[in-house]
């Protein structure tokens, strides 16, 4: 049978992420004076769908009818012999179970099935470039064989963990969300490094080559460029000059795995949703967590690193993006294969890490509520040093990872959580140490007038007076200790807080500080004649006269 027709010529047929398959057929652009390829599905191969997307592209049908006879007929033939190609695409990235077992899908399909033939058709490179070796010789000598410990070793194994993280939920019973890692601070700290780094394991690392973005659209655009992935580290650039309920609403989209559902055009149903499982490493000159709403859900699906020198040298963080432009979505393949081929032994280490964390949390006295959630993510990146080391045979630091992950991921979740109790012992240290500086503002022989203003001298840090009884978990407490505005943030600032704001926040959460609502950390006082919003904290000291202010109920 010939496959050539009056106006067209059959090239073969196409079948894109396992859906209808597609003919393939080749028209003449009469305008352009060009050949051009075309498809249509099969299920929608009809004389006038044919003629319309001939006319569209500026070709000649005379008789649709005949043309579409002739499609169908090639394209059963090509069925029944296979004397054209079947072509396989997919747009799906990373992990996907088929007839019952795992298969990544990068440029090409891996599997234990040697039949499964399927190319990737899509914007993204994934294509692998350059050669393993000069990847490898780098890592020695650019990151494992330094003088002393790189970070960039925790950035490779996160990169390697997103892999194992949709791997791990989809054949190992996990359930681990989405996390993002933000990298913070100023510049020339290694920041653009690490992050090419890890974009490199998968994709080209350039931007808006592969699975490299900048946060300057909206979110709903960017959450459907990561959409349909399944395991491939995403790196996301520039998350700046964004509003507090944008960035809450993007790092649960992140964790969550899923876009928001929209309307189609019209209101008629619902759009299909971007899913995915990945690792996200974002960056920026500020603290994500910082700009959003503070709570454990954000904090369990988003950990900062402030400030760390990822790089030593400049020529070090040359060599390193030099090398990774030229060779670069090799690593991913190779941990693929090794997932695969060896899933049950790397399932036992995992549970083995999983162990480790639990026991060093109990070891040491970690109570944060989100431990045992963020602790999961210690294990991963760490089981992930693992994988890699067997993999490309390099020689990792597990230990040195470990220890990174948990420091930045576990511990400090706990000091956050407990920012708020070591913020109010800091206090409560200051005022007994500093007794002197704070003046008595009982009505008789104290500061304080029959008008509830208060008169207060230059060398005086602040007041204290006595209030009805208040009660926060079962303690009572019946002073408040009330500071000048801006000195609290001082004397905490001193003691070595970096993010007053915050501990003040968890006073307020705590019901440990007074104030006029619930959407303020301070309360306005009258003070040498002014009104002034002023940091008021509750303390226990008995024997101090008990006044209220105005009309309030303690």
């Amino acid at each position: 049978m010939t496959n050539e027709s009056k106006d067209i010529k059959f090239v073969g047929i196409t079948v894109k992420d396992g859906q209808a398959p597609a003919i393939k057929f080749k028209v003449f652009d009469c305008i352009n004076d060009k050949t051009l390829e075309l498809s249509i599905p099969r299920t929608e191969l009809s004389p006038r769908n044919v003629e319309n997307l001939i006319a569209r592209n500026n070709g000649i049908c005379e008789e649709p009818e005949e043309i579409c006879n002739f499609l169908l007929k090639s394209y059963n033939s090509c069925l029944k012999t296979r004397q054209f190609p079947i072509e396989r695409y997919h747009t799906q990235v990373g992990w996907k179970e088929i007839d019952g077992k795992p298969v990544y899908l990068g440029q090409n399909v891996i599997s234990d099935n040697e039949t499964l033939q399927s190319e990737y058709s899509g914007k993204l490179d994934l294509k692998p470039s350059g050669a393993i070796k000069e990847v490898i010789d780098m890592l020695n000598c650019e990151i494992i064989e330094t003088q002393e410990w790189s970070k960039l070793e925790a950035i490779l194994c996160a990169a390697v963990g997103s892999l194992i993280l949709s791997y791990a939920n989809h054949f190992w019973n996990s359930d681990l969300n989405n996390v993002i890692l933000h990298l913070f601070g100023g510049s020339s700290n290694g920041k653009s490094t690490a992050l090419t780094l890890f974009a490199s394991v998968a994709t080209n690392p350039q931007k808006k080559k592969g699975y490299w973005h900048t946060y300057t659209s909206t979110e709903g655009s960017l959450i459907k460029r990561i959409g349909n992935n399944e395991g491939l580290p995403v790196v996301i650039d520039e998350i700046s000059g964004v509003t507090k309920k944008q960035l809450d609403s993007f790092v649960y989209s992140i964790g969550n795995g899923e876009e928001k559902d929209r309307l189609k055009p019209g209101g008629n149903g619902l759009q299909e949703s971007a899913v995915f499982q990945t690792v996200v490493l974002s960056s920026g000159e500020l603290s994500l967590l910082k700009k959003c709403t503070q709570n454990e859900g954000l904090r369990a699906r988003c950990f900062e690193f402030a400030n760390e020198q990822w790089t030593y040298s400049k020529s070090q963080a040359v060599h390193i993006k030099s090398c990774l432009s030229k060779n670069h979505g090799l690593i991913a393949p190779m941990i693929a294969k090794e997932l695969i081929h060896n899933s049950n032994k790397w399932r036992k280490r995992l549970e083995f890490y999983r162990e480790r964390v639990e026991q060093e949390i109990e070891k040491r006295n970690i109570t944060c509520s989100i431990k045992d959630r963020v602790g999961e993510y210690v294990a991963l990146f760490t089981l992930a040093g693992d994988v890699i080391n067997v993999t490309l045979n390099v020689s990792l630091d597990i230990d040195k990872v470990y220890e990174f992950f948990f420091t930045n991921i576990v511990v400090a979740n706990d000091e956050e959580a407990n920012m708020g109790k070591n913020a109010y012992y800091t206090i409560m240290k200051y005022v007994s140490e500093h007794r002197d500086l704070f003046a008595d503002a009982g009505f008789y022989g104290g500061t304080r007038s029959q008008f509830n203003t208060f008169d207060l001298d230059a060398d005086k840090d602040g007041f204290i007076y006595g209030c009805r009884n208040h009660i926060v978990d079962d303690k009572v407490y019946n002073n408040i200790v009330v500071f000048r505005s801006g000195r609290i943030e001082s004397v905490l600032s001193e003691a070595g807080f970096s993010e007053t704001k915050v501990a003040l926040y968890k006073l307020r959460q705590s019901k440990l500080i007074k104030t006029k609502d619930a959407n303020r950390n301070t309360y306005p006082y009258v003070i040498n004649g002014t009104e002034v919003n002023c940091v008021a904290v509750y303390f226990e000291d008995k024997g101090t006269e008990v006044q209220d202010i105005g009309d309030e109920t303690e």
